[in-house]
Formats: structure tokens, sequence, C-alpha cells
């Protein structure tokens, strides 16, 4: 009798793979999950690089914590850190260009595979790329809008770049509050848009991307993890993320959440034994993973990896057009 290997994935473990599976399960609702790790090709850096990152270069303002650059409280007391800051990043629309990546989110969109784009970037370019403000949820906020910090009266947003260049605070003409991009600080609630993504998008969507992200910000990590169970769940990122939410077939076993609970060296491969429970979960040591797994982890330069998957989807030309459409705008500008 001929041997028939066990399947142990849903989806497979190649981008081929992932192309044949939206085409055979008529996937049409993508939920494309992004971070800074998407838009570092355009000239932003992110913010956690050592070095590199943006938290890095915020070393001179000798912040307790460089997260407190964007704290509400801090914008209240000292207005000025905050703009001298901003002035620098200037992530106000105009500057930055879309990557690939922002470009194969848009042609999702175009092929009516797209559920909705949640990023925690606040550059806007998911926007510049073209997708519709229906596809685009920013949890962050973003520098395309401005607003009052306490009345939240709209301001003119090139007016507020204008000002912050010229060594100026923005003020509120009502009220005379201080005036900031929509950014969303630590200290005030993430949009409305953000909390139908987390209840009912992650209910909806048949497959879920995760691209340029290292998922330690809450609560947007937390949405992987309310994706319903046997969806399959796709990330493409330079380093593996998730800890134990995800349960990758290149995984010897799952990866710890945190140093704290790192098992040792050779936990989890006894002899390299495994056992299989009831609940469709196989233990492997002192671990638990599905029998049947539905990640699959692409590690490497999220452009390049795009690059790949959208030849085996057939979208290569279609990229390469639109990448090309925004290098000629580019020229005639």
């Amino acid at each position: 009798m001929p041997h028939h290997r066990k399947k142990t994935s849903v989806i497979g473990d190649s981008v081929e793979d992932v192309a044949e599976y939206i085409v055979q399960h008529n996937v049409k609702n993508i939920l494309v999950l992004v971070g800074a790790g998407i838009s570092v090709a355009a000239g932003i850096p992110d913010f956690r690089s050592p070095n590199t990152g943006i938290y890095a270069q915020l070393e001179k303002y000798n912040l307790d914590e460089p997260s407190d650059a964007f704290s509400i409280d801090l914008l209240r007391e000292h207005p000025h850190i905050f703009y001298s800051i901003a002035q620098e990043m200037d992530l106000w629309p105009g500057r930055y260009k879309p990557t690939r990546v922002h470009h194969f989110i848009k042609l999702l969109a175009d092929k009516g595979l797209l559920l909705r784009c949640c990023t925690q970037n606040i550059d806007g370019l998911e926007g510049a790329a073209g997708l519709s403000a229906e596809h685009i949820v920013e949890a962050h906020g973003s520098f395309r809008t401005s607003s009052c910090i306490d009345c939240h009266l709209p301001y003119d947003t090139a007016t507020n770049k204008k000002e912050a260049f010229d060594g100026l605070i923005s003020r509120c003409p009502e009220c005379g509050g201080i005036v900031k991009p929509d950014v969303v600080f630590f200290g005030e609630q993430l949009p409305p848009q953000f909390f139908e993504v987390l209840v009912r998008d992650t209910q909806s969507a048949d497959m879920v991307m995760i691209l340029g992200t290292s998922l330690q910000v809450h609560p947007f990590a937390a949405l992987p993890h309310r994706v319903r169970l046997g969806v399959p769940r796709i990330v493409i990122n330079r380093e593996r993320v998730g800890g134990r939410v995800f349960h990758f077939p290149t995984d010897m076993e799952p990866a710890p959440s945190s140093s704290s609970d790192a098992a040792s060296s050779d936990g989890g491969r006894e002899g390299g034994t495994s056992t299989s429970s009831s609940d469709g979960m196989t233990q492997y040591g002192e671990f638990e993973r599905p029998a049947l797994l539905r990640d699959l982890f692409f590690p490497g330069d999220c452009q390049e990896v795009v690059l790949e998957l959208a030849k085996a989807m057939g979208l290569e030309e279609e990229l390469a057009a639109a990448e090309e459409s925004l290098a000629s705008s580019e020229c005639s500008e």
C-alpha cells in the first residue's frame, strides 16, 4: 500500500500554498495587521530597533521612558518636547511614499480579497497607496489630521505642520487648548473603529496576514488571538513574534512568550516523542501544540516576501505597475 504522510497543516508551508489556499477556499475576507516594519523601506525608522529606532533617537530628551514622548500628560506640561520630536519625525502627509507592501494591500482590496487593514503605523501610507477609508483602521491614529486635545475641534493639518516647523505650539482658536496630530497618545482611548476590528472583523476574517510588527503593544497584539479557530494566520516579519499564540511548522516546540517562561534547551523534545489528546492538541514533552497547524511564518524582509507571495498569486505584474506608477508620479512632481 502507498504510504500517505499525515497532514500537519491546514495551509501548507510555502507562499505557493498560501496562494492555492486562497483560491481553493474562496478566501474573500483577509484581515491584514501591519506595523512599522512595512514602512522602513520608505525611510521611516521603526520604534524599537536598537540605535536606529525612533525610541533610540529620543535619548537626548532625557525622558524617563522613550514612550513618554507620546504621553498626554507630558504634552500638557511640556508641549515643546513633542513638537520638537514631531518636527524631526515629519510624518505629515507628503514626505514619505508607500512601499511595495502598501501597494500589495491595495491590490488585495482591488481583487475583493481584503476585509480590513488594521495598522499600528501613524504615517498614513495605507491611504497614500489608495486604500479607501472603509478598508483602513488606524489603531494608533496618524498625522493625516490634527485636532485640539481638549475640545477636539479639527485643526488644519498644513497649518499645524507649518507652525511646528516655525517652532510654534499650535493652539485651538476656540478654547486655547494644545493642538496635536491625531496620533493616539498613552492615556488616550483608541478609536472606536479598532474595537470593531477586535470584536467583528476577527470573527469575519477567513485569513489573517500579519506584516512587519513585533506584536508587543496591546491591545493591538491581542487581535491574532481573537481570530476564529482554524483560520490561517500568516506572519511575515524579520523575527519570530507572538510567543505561544502561534504554532508554526518550523517550531520544534511553541516559542516562549518571555524569557521568564522559556523552556530548557531540551524541553519539549524528550526523545522526539509526542502524544495526542482528544481535543486536537499534541503533547511534545511539557508543551502542547495543535495536531493540525494553521499558522505560517515567513522570516525576512517583508518587502521581498510579499513580492514572492504576489508572484504566487499571479499579481506580480500589477504590483510592479503600481510601484512604477508611483515612481513616475514622483518624477513628474
